[in-house]
């Protein structure tokens, strides 16, 4: 007998982490059973979250609230068997869709004013004590399958580590001298050990930071090996991705202002060095979720003054990389807390 997919309504703001967030989500959903995606820009427009919770947990119509918040009519709402969403902006609707359907709803972030009660499931980067047990702490979930990419091996001694760069953002800022740190960390690296680096930069890098790491992808007129063997620029389509990064990447550096390439490469199950520049100053939602994942072994900090070639190669002998599957573990927890979502038999 042929089982119809499930079908699984996601829920956009239209922002890439929160949508690469609920596509983890999906991914794993569709561990336990197949699904059939359909994707629901839920823009909230002007109105504030407060406002929008203050409606929701008022218990006013959820007709009403998609109408007047979010500009969609009960028709505009594909049937859906569990609604998945990540991000702020998506809370509201996905509450008032889950009241309108009863389908089970699932979510990753911050609940801020909305109530637990009103979620199947909420999977958070920020644990707080005293939370309800379908709140949990999960890393931030991607839809690479690990299980796919195993570490390369060394070739004749050569090793190559991946850089996962970013750039300032709140309460991080780079100099120029952390810029020229790493730099020099770079062509050490190179010339001294024989380590060869692939690397990706952000949307958030400098673009002459961009185009020193493309000179360094570039031939050399001497012959020697290039310091970067593969530049994977985000600034041109087609030039690689974040597959080709971890599959070629014994180990990566990563500079601390992203939380999203921290949990990439946890998830890569790659050992992982971030790197700090000399204004470093984090959130403490955000600094617990850092201390989660060292506490557990995944990862090392290191500040980028401090960073020589022993001092990396020291932090790299320290991690002991996610041993098991997080793609599988986030099926299971899904299957554990959603038992509407175990595999059909």
């Amino acid at each position: 007998m042929t089982v119809s997919p499930l079908r699984v309504l996601v829920l956009s703001d239209n922002r890439p982490g929160h949508f690469n967030l609920s596509k983890g989500i999906v991914a794993a959903v569709s561990r336990l059973q197949p699904v059939e995606a359909t994707w629901l820009d839920t823009p909230r427009g002007r109105w504030p979250g407060l406002v929008v919770a203050g409606l929701i947990n008022a218990r006013v119509p959820p007709q009403h609230i998609l109408k007047c918040v979010f500009g969609l009519n009960t028709k505009d709402i594909p049937p859906c068997d569990v609604i998945v969403s990540a991000g702020a902006e998506t809370l509201g609707a996905n509450i008032a869709i889950a009241r309108i359907s009863n389908a089970p709803n699932l979510f990753y972030g911050s609940l801020r004013r909305f109530r637990a009660d009103d979620f199947t499931l909420v999977l958070t980067s920020y644990l707080a004590t005293g939370q309800p047990p379908n709140v949990i702490q999960a890393l931030k979930p991607s839809e690479r399958d690990p299980g796919l990419s195993q570490p390369p091996e060394p070739e004749e001694g050569t090793r190559t580590y991946g850089l996962l760069v970013g750039g300032s953002t709140n309460g991080v800022a780079f100099q120029e001298n952390d810029w020229a740190q790493l730099f020099t960390l770079l062509r050490e690296t190179t010339t001294s050990q024989d380590i060869r680096w692939v690397v990706s930069n952000s949307r958030r890098t400098p673009d002459t930071v961009s185009d020193q790491l493309q000179a360094l992808a570039a031939t050399r007129a001497d012959g020697q090996p290039a310091v970067v063997s593969e530049f994977i620029d985000v600034r041109h389509k087609g030039s690689g991705t974040l597959d080709a990064f971890f599959d070629q990447s014994s180990a990566v550096l990563c500079t601390a202002d992203s939380s999203s390439m921290i949990s990439e490469t946890v998830w890569a199950q790659r050992p992982l060095v971030t790197v700090a520049p000399a204004q470093f100053q984090l959130t403490g939602n955000e600094r617990a979720y850092r201390e989660w994942i060292a506490a557990n072994g995944w990862m090392v900090h290191a500040n980028l003054a401090d960073l020589s070639l022993e001092h990396l190669e020291r932090c790299v002998r320290q991690i002991s990389t996610k041993r098991t599957n997080p793609a599988d573990e986030l099926a299971g927890l899904i299957a554990d807390k959603v038992p509407q979502l175990r595999p059909r038999h």
